[in-house]
């Protein structure tokens, strides 16, 4: 097997660099802690009696079918929050679980997003597949956001050193099919890194020298000043 290409490949490393869909996954960016306070502000959430009141306004929105509010409700169950004369409300998680859940079902991508990064955070593959084959399942999500969440599992394999058998095929066939329609470099990247893990040099060698070939990986492939596959003859040029 080649030496490993990446020496520690992070998330924060690989998609705080322009990462491939920044500017696709809505949820992903939008979605914040201050995004929530924002909500909070407006609500006027001083006391109990003013959280109850937006529980059962965000429930009665839930009740005609308002998906956005299955995603809040879930996240402030999930979460729980610290009203301002300082009442503390615990988090429920299963409720909230089971109304992001909920909202994903319908196709929501801010559940996914919110999820997914719940799910980073504690490196749990496993639930994090989960979420990745749900998205890649929905009618409701683009192509674009399905192969940023598969890039985000593929990722945190790699983080991990995972070897869950279901989360690799789940991550990297929908990026090796992905790839052939709308590649990129970092998917080429990760791809490479995925492969390298699997011990399949040949392909890990050829998706790298097409990811490295690229000037917007100068940054990532450049940090690299020895060949890790010059056992292998890359011509990686940036390496």
């Amino acid at each position: 097997m080649i030496k490993r290409i990446l020496v520690s490949l992070s998330l924060s490393l690989l998609f705080s660099l322009d990462a491939m869909a920044s500017n696709q996954v809505g949820g992903l960016k939008t979605f914040s802690s201050q995004t929530q306070s924002t909500t909070i502000k407006q609500r006027k959430l001083n006391t109990i009696n003013d959280y109850k009141e937006l529980v059962s306004d965000l429930k009665k929105a839930i009740a005609i079918g308002d998906i956005r509010s299955k995603f809040w409700l879930g996240t402030l169950y999930y979460s729980g929050i610290k009203l301002k004369d300082g009442t503390i409300i615990k988090p429920q998680k299963e409720k909230g679980l089971k109304l992001l859940y909920s909202a994903i079902s319908a196709g929501y991508t801010q559940a996914f997003s919110f999820l997914s990064m719940q799910y980073i955070q504690k490196k749990d593959v496993e639930k994090l597949t989960k979420i990745v084959k749900l998205a890649q399942e929905s009618k409701e999500i683009s192509l674009t956001d399905k192969d940023y969440f598969s890039s985000l599992l593929a990722s945190l394999i790699l983080d991990t050193n995972s070897s869950d058998g279901v989360a690799i095929e789940v991550a990297l066939k929908w990026l090796y099919q992905a790839e052939k329609k709308r590649p990129t470099p970092k998917m080429q990247f990760i791809i490479a890194n995925m492969y390298n893990m699997l011990g399949n040099d040949a392909a890990a060698v050829m998706y790298l020298n097409k990811s490295c070939s690229n000037k917007s990986m100068e940054t990532i492939c450049g940090r690299y000043k020895r060949n890790p596959l010059q056992e292998n003859k890359s011509t990686c040029q940036n390496f």
